[in-house]
Parts: structure tokens; C-alpha cells; sequence
């Protein structure tokens, strides 16, 4: 069994019926498209802080020891270009695959 928890956004019904279901502790049997499920339902204990654990200077370190990985690079032109794309407001799989990368980290 995967340690990976994916996370859905549930509908008003079904948020209805797990808020129940963990309120009194019952199982919860759930049938989509002619398959039955039966789930236990429990309050996740993880958090919901994208920030819990985050080491600012981890982070300072870890891009100091990137800092001219690509000495050919300009990157006053990487700046600008990035700040273009971005006022464009172009949904993102309409960018090209180039500029995505650009993005992320480079030209």
C-alpha cells in the first residue's frame, strides 16, 4: 500500500456524509458506477500549512548552491522575460513548452 494520499474536493453530498461518518465513527459503504466501496472514515491529523516544517535558510542554502549553474545565461533578460510572460495572463497549456520551463528555472 502507497504512503500517497490524494486529495479530491468532495460535493456538498458527500461532504455531508463524511462529516457524519466521522462524527459517529460508521463506515461509510459508497457505490460509483456498480462498484461498492466501504471506507472508514477518520479526521485527517496532518496539516494544511504548506509552510509547517519550512526552513527559510534550507531554502537560502539550497539556491546559493545553484547560483551560476548556467554562467551563459543572462539574467537580468530571464527576469524580464519571466515578468512579460506572466502580465500576458496566458493559461498555462497555451504557453509553449520553452517558456514553461523558462518558468521554473531557465531560458
Amino acid at each position: 500500500m502507497s504512503d500517497t494520499i490524494r486529495t479530491y474536493v468532495a460535493d456538498s453530498e458527500l461532504t455531508a456524509l463524511l462529516k457524519a461518518a466521522a462524527q459517529s465513527g460508521e463506515r461509510v459503504r459508497v457505490v460509483a458506477e456498480g462498484q461498492t466501496f466501504e471506507v472508514e472514515v477518520k479526521p485527517s491529523t496532518k496539516s494544511r500549512d504548506i509552510w509547517e516544517g519550512n526552513d527559510p535558510e534550507v531554502a537560502r542554502e539550497a539556491w546559493e548552491s545553484i547560483a551560476g549553474i548556467f554562467p551563459d545565461i543572462d539574467a537580468e533578460a530571464l527576469i524580464r522575460q519571466i515578468k512579460e510572460d506572466r502580465e500576458q495572463d496566458t493559461p498555462w497549456p497555451e504557453i509553449p513548452v520553452r517558456w514553461r520551463i523558462c518558468s521554473t528555472l531557465m531560458y
